[in-house]
C-alpha cells in the first residue's frame, strides 16, 4: 500500500510538473508572440507621436500632420473638439471609399444624404447624419470632400447629394416611395432648417443634386412633387443657390414597376 501511494504521488507530481511546464512554455509564447504583434502594429504606426508648441502652449500631433487640429486643442470645448474629429473621421471614411469605388471602376455615389432626422418614424434616418442640422452640415461637407476632393478630377468620385430640399419631415413618417404617402409636410414651419446640410454640400461642390418623390405640401406656389416642383428646381436650385450641376430625378419618377406584367410599384410622380 505504501509502495502504490508512493508511486501515485511521484505520478502526480510528474503530471503537475508537465501541466506547469506546458502552461509556462504556452504563456511565453504568448508573450513573445504578443510582443511580436504589438511591434509590427507600432512599425505600421509609423514614428512615435510629437508634440506641436503653439503660443507658449505644447500639444500632441495626433494624426502626424505637422499642425494643430480643433480636437487637438485642449483649450477649445469638448463640443467643439468632438465636432472637429467627427468631421474628420468622415472624410477619412469617404477618402477610403472613394479608392474603393475607383479601384471598382466606380465614378459616381448616390451620396450623401443630408436628410434630417426630424421624424422618428421615417424607416431611412438610418441613412442621414441625424437630426440636428448643423451637425449634419459638417457631416456632409467632409463626406462630399473627402469622395471629390477640392475639384472634380481624375481620382473623384462624384457626389449626387439627396434628397433635395430634406427627405426626413415625411407625413407619419411614411416614405414616399409608396403612392400612400406623397406629403413632406416640415412640421414648425422649418422648411428652410432642412436647406442647411444642403448648404453645406454646395461649399463643398458636389457635383449633383437628387430631388425626392415626395410632394413639399404648403411650401411652395403649387403642390407639386420635387422633381417637376418648378420653385424648387429652377427658383431655389438655379436661382438661388446657382447650382449648375446635374440635377437627377429619384428612380421610377414616370415609369411604373411591373413584373410579368403585375403592377409592382406605379410611377411615383
Amino acid at each position: 500500500m505504501k509502495k502504490f501511494c508512493k508511486i501515485f504521488f511521484i505520478s502526480l507530481g510528474s503530471l503537475l510538473a508537465i501541466v506547469i511546464l506546458i502552461l509556462s512554455i504556452s504563456l511565453l509564447w504568448i508573450s513573445v508572440s504578443g510582443n511580436r504583434t504589438a511591434k509590427k502594429y507600432i512599425s505600421m504606426a509609423g514614428p512615435e507621436v510629437s508634440t506641436i508648441t503653439v503660443d507658449g502652449h505644447t500639444f500632441r500631433d495626433l494624426n502626424k500632420n505637422g499642425k494643430l487640429d480643433k480636437y487637438e486643442d485642449n483649450r477649445l470645448s469638448t463640443d467643439e473638439r468632438v465636432i472637429n474629429l467627427l468631421s474628420q473621421m468622415t472624410f477619412q471614411f469617404a477618402d477610403i471609399a472613394r479608392q474603393e469605388y475607383l479601384a471598382s471602376g466606380i465614378r459616381l455615389a448616390l451620396h450623401p444624404m443630408a436628410d434630417l432626422a426630424t421624424e422618428p418614424r421615417w424607416g431611412r434616418i438610418n441613412g442621414t447624419f441625424g437630426e440636428d442640422a448643423q451637425i449634419s452640415a459638417i457631416h456632409t461637407y467632409a463626406y462630399v470632400k473627402g469622395f471629390q476632393g477640392d475639384s472634380l478630377g481624375p481620382q473623384s468620385v462624384a457626389c449626387m447629394t439627396k434628397h433635395y430640399s430634406g427627405g426626413g419631415p415625411q407625413k407619419e413618417g411614411i416614405d414616399p416611395h409608396f403612392p400612400n404617402a406623397k406629403g413632406q409636410v416640415y412640421p414648425g414651419d422649418n422648411f428652410d432648417y432642412h436647406l442647411i446640410p444642403f448648404d453645406a454640400a454646395f461649399s463643398a461642390n458636389t457635383a449633383e443634386i437628387m430631388p425626392y418623390y415626395g410632394i413639399p405640401t404648403g411650401q411652395t406656389s403649387e403642390n407639386v412633387g420635387f422633381g417637376f416642383n418648378k420653385d424648387i428646381i429652377t427658383g431655389l436650385l438655379r436661382n438661388k443657390y446657382h447650382f449648375n450641376g446635374v440635377i437627377c430625378t429619384d428612380w421610377g419618377l414616370i415609369t411604373d414597376i411591373k413584373f410579368f406584367g403585375l403592377m409592382i410599384l406605379p410611377a411615383r410622380a
